[in-house]
């Protein structure tokens, strides 16, 4: 084996980090497979795991599946965490909280001084559609408190942190406590791929809570394509799916059924799916009938569809001639 040090220190290892490995012989990468650093329990990685490969190389390092379940045949590597004498790693996953005098400091200053031409410039359009520059960063951090009362600033804010440093990300999380809460769009914003950490994913699902279902509706395939972009299979973001879809089976659940459906061809995406399709079918009462009747047609019309596809059609073609 081969050691392998990184020079972040352990604290300031992000919750949402994950570890890729590319197995190569000579230019050529065999494969490839990833773990989370941080488990479920918010406990880092200990001991050794094994991880089956996929083929060539991760295309994207937010990619659902980290591991490849779907093929026994395909190679593996075993990763080794530490010394096992070493005490367990948890995350703690707050800062302190914010004490009054904090809270109305953050309100007053907000209020009080106005956002400057270059503040506004990092979040306002076209500049949303751009990568921050690390000038932006700069301006967007150090005017933080004053754009606490902008809801469309969130996601730059999000974007300006320094997720490889503890007291940061601790100043971050303090911050969402007392920011003016996003509306949906920047809440459904900030469930992509460029917001991974588990906190500001829970945060933009409280802000999606107060829905009514006529208008989450209008968010479905974007929610269901988002979980995708979870470290777990177990997250607020699926969680809420779940709920809104069980109290309101026949309108959000067979919407969120036949989106997930949908994805069950795709190896990434295929255990997930299927394991929130598996919860929501075998908690939604009679509507699993009625799925069950839905699910038969469409085999049915698979079937003709499958058989149309295998005539011959140059004869039949000849034949309508």
């Amino acid at each position: 084996g081969e050691d392998v040090r990184f020079e972040l220190a352990v604290r300031d290892v992000p919750r949402a980090a994950r570890l890729i490995v590319t197995v190569y012989s000579g230019d050529k990468a065999l494969g490839w497979a990833g773990c989370p650093v941080f488990r479920f329990d918010e406990y880092m990685q200990d001991g050794d795991l094994e991880l089956r490969l996929w083929p060539g190389r991760c295309s994207s390092p937010m990619r659902t599946s980290l591991e490849n379940l779907f093929d026994s045949a395909s190679g593996s590597v075993v990763l080794s965490f530490g010394d096992a004498r070493s005490p367990p790693v948890l995350f703690t996953p707050w800062g302190e909280p914010l004490v009054r005098d904090d809270s109305l400091r953050l309100q007053a200053a907000a209020a009080r001084l106005p956002v400057a031409p270059e503040l506004a410039e990092a979040f306002e359009a076209p500049g949303m559609l751009q990568p921050l520059t690390p000038e932006q960063k700069a301006v967007i951090w150090e005017g933080r408190y004053r754009l606490s009362s902008v809801r469309k600033a969130l996601p730059r804010f999000l974007q300006s942190v320094n997720w490889a440093s503890r007291d940061d990300v601790a100043e971050a999380y303090r911050l969402l406590r007392v920011w003016e809460p996003p509306g949906p769009l920047e809440a459904l914003q900030l469930l992509d791929m460029h917001y991974p950490d588990p906190n500001v994913r829970a945060y933009a699902v409280v802000c999606l809570e107060r829905l009514p279902d006529d208008n989450l509706r209008l968010f479905m395939l974007q929610l269901t394509q988002a979980l995708k972009f979870e470290t777990f299979h177990d997250s607020s973001l699926a969680r809420f799916l779940l709920r809104r879809a069980l109290i309101n089976p026949r309108f959000l659940g067979h919407m969120l059924f036949w989106l997930l459906k949908a994805e069950l061809h795709n190896d990434d995406a295929r255990d997930r799916c299927g394991a929130l399709l598996e919860i929501y079918v075998r908690n939604c009462g009679v509507h699993r009938t009625g799925l069950g009747h839905q699910m038969f047609v469409m085999r049915k019309l698979g079937k003709v569809a499958n058989a149309v596809k295998k005539l011959d059609t140059n004869r039949h073609s000849r034949r309508v001639q």
